[in-house]
């Protein structure tokens, strides 16, 4: 059972040999993983046991340790073992952390031998040392590349964070990422009513005859945009009254009074409340007060991948009000809810 060793041996100079990535500062360094710490003892102890093997006489007839047959199989298991040795050899040798994450969990795991339980092996105290040192050790490396794997998709998160373009500073800059946003009439409360392309609302306060569909909100005065927004985008919104700008999941519940169903009150949106007389942001209702709005016209900017949205009082100058970082889990949609009767918004085209 000393055939695992040379995976053993292989793990530890890849470790100890791949040539690290340049850390993109000194707080985001990433940790290197001791694995010589953890298995130079149990190696020291492998290569005893073997040394006092060496000196034992060879035994032969009925004393033979592995029984008639049982050489083929041992000569399976370290074909297999060789063929994960060459595939971790490979593997280390992969610099592009993305490409490493794709390879790893396809990896064989270092699991029991699936022959040795019909092999007989006549009980020998070192030998069974041996045995249990390697066993040891197996496990040990499985706890480390678990850790391992943990802690790398952790950093690659963080550096995708880390590499993201910095935010715009100009409007021109902000319009390379503008999209154009029409709203669905199947989620708008029936009393809304939807002008200009699908691009104006307004709340009437009487019925609109919508048709019944199960994304339609059916008490708050909302609705969603058609678009999914995903990537980088920036949007305009002109409002009148006291209006919601806001983002959500598609996932976001309709039906009912619940907080489940409003923007800015559950775990699913992003709200933005614009008046004459006050402005706040709250997402799972826990509401922030900020100062302005200070003009009728508000920028959401999004950078879905990097978990920023940043919601800026557009005029002659702009002025940033609430900025977010988070992690999305799923696509947004653009939406508003409109607070007073005759209230209404506008996504503005700034193409």
């Amino acid at each position: 059972m000393c055939c695992p060793l040379p995976c053993v041996e292989r793990v530890q100079s890849c470790d100890s040999g791949s040539e690290p990535h340049e850390a993109l500062s000194d707080r985001h360094a990433q940790p290197s993983l001791s694995l010589p710490d953890i298995i130079t003892p149990d190696n020291r102890t492998i290569n005893d046991h073997r040394a006092d093997l060496r000196g034992m006489p060879v035994l032969t007839g009925s004393d033979r340790l592995v029984p008639s047959g049982g050489h083929e199989k041992l000569e399976q298991e370290i074909t297999e073992l060789k063929r994960k040795d060459a595939e971790l050899e490979q593997l280390s040798h992969t610099e592009d952390h993305n490409q490493f994450l794709l390879n790893y969990p396809s990896l064989p795991a270092l699991s029991e031998s699936t022959h040795s339980s019909s092999i007989n092996i006549r009980p020998l105290r070192h030998f069974e040392d041996v045995t249990t040192a390697v066993s040891e050790l197996r496990d040990k490396l499985q706890d480390v590349l678990r850790d391992s794997w943990t802690n790398i998709s952790l950093m690659v998160t963080e550096v995708d964070v880390l590499l993201a373009e910095p935010e715009p500073k100009s409007r021109a800059g902000f319009l390379r990422y503008s999209c154009e946003i029409t709203l669905d009439p199947n989620t708008a409360n029936t009393e809304l009513r939807l002008s200009e392309g699908n691009r104006k609302v307004t709340w009437m306060d009487q019925d609109q005859f919508y048709s019944s569909h199960p994304d339609r909100f059916t008490y708050y005065y909302q609705v969603l945009s058609r678009e999914s927004l995903t990537g980088r985008c920036y949007w305009e919104v002109e409002w009148r009254g006291r209006v919601n700008v806001s983002v959500a999941y598609k996932s976001i519940s309709r039906a009912g009074w619940g907080d489940e169903c409003a923007f800015g009150y559950n775990d699913k949106s992003w709200a933005l409340v614009c008046s004459q007389s006050e402005s706040r942001f709250g997402h799972n209702n826990i509401w922030t007060s900020i100062s302005g709005p200070g003009s009728s016209r508000v920028g959401v900017y999004l950078d879905h991948r990097a978990g920023i949205l940043s919601f800026y009082s557009v005029s002659e100058t702009r002025t940033l009000l609430h900025r977010v970082q988070t992690r999305f889990t799923e696509p947004l949609l653009a939406g508003v809810r409109v607070g007073w009767t005759g209230g209404s918004a506008e996504f503005c085209k700034t193409s």
